[in-house]
């Protein structure tokens, strides 16, 4: 799976604990002129409270993580602590859809509109990503924030690869891991039959959320399958 997928709608917001600066706002309202064909940046609240909300139709897709060094690498950042830094490149969103415009177009809290270049809003709808890049998305979240990764990523290639409605059991894991082994290729061989009916047995689990663990004679009569 890619880890730089590239889209052309983000969303973000910026808001330092003393409150967004001048610089802080001239700097990303300049980025979004340049590299936008359409934008929406406003301000609500005041004083240490001021927040800065952006909305951003690219020309070109970037991927997420480019968005935050070319937005964050500026001067005008380099004072955000350790704690707010992983905060803010975090808080980069791709958007999916109107509701992102619709909710920071319509507030009332001390707003004020910087800069804003929007069309009418069915002429957005082909900067959002696709069903498919919406799941590659959602599934590139998944890893990144899953403990065990591994783990993480074989339950999604079993969606990948499996057809839908395929029972979660040892037999089908099972064949599922001979043939992304020897097949397909795309997995290590596990020589070990112990070690490789352990991993079968975690991955039925793992899918499945088993939260009752039951014991397993790893050489019992689940091990053979046909």
């Amino acid at each position: 799976m890619s880890f730089s997928l590239k889209y052309k709608s983000f969303a973000f917001t910026i808001r330092p604990r003393q409150g967004v600066t001048d610089d802080q706002i001239k700097t990303v309202t300049k980025y979004c002129k340049n590299h936008c064909t359409y934008y929406h940046v406003i301000t609500e609240k005041d004083a240490e409270q001021l927040h800065l909300h952006v909305g951003m139709f690219l020309k070109e897709p970037r991927a997420r993580n480019k968005i935050n060094e070319e937005v964050f690498r500026h001067k005008c950042f380099k004072d955000l602590d350790s704690q707010e830094r992983p905060c803010q490149l975090n808080g980069t969103k791709i958007m999916y859809n109107r509701d992102w415009v619709n909710k920071y177009c319509d507030k009332e809290d001390n707003t004020v509109v910087i800069a804003s270049n929007l069309p009418e809003l069915h002429h957005i709808d082909h900067f959002f990503p696709s069903k498919e890049e919406q799941d590659k998305a959602k599934a590139k979240a998944a890893l990144n924030n899953a403990a065990d990764k591994r783990m993480c990523r074989l339950e999604q290639m079993w969606y990948e690869c499996r057809d839908p409605g395929v029972e979660v059991n040892y037999t089908n894991v099972a064949h599922f891991y001979s043939d992304m082994m020897y097949c397909t290729r795309v997995l290590r061989v596990i020589h070990c039959p112990r070690k490789l009916s352990q991993q079968i047995h975690s991955l039925v689990r793992y899918i499945n959320k088993k939260k009752n663990f039951e014991p397993i004679d790893y050489y019992g009569k689940e091990l053979a399958f046909q």
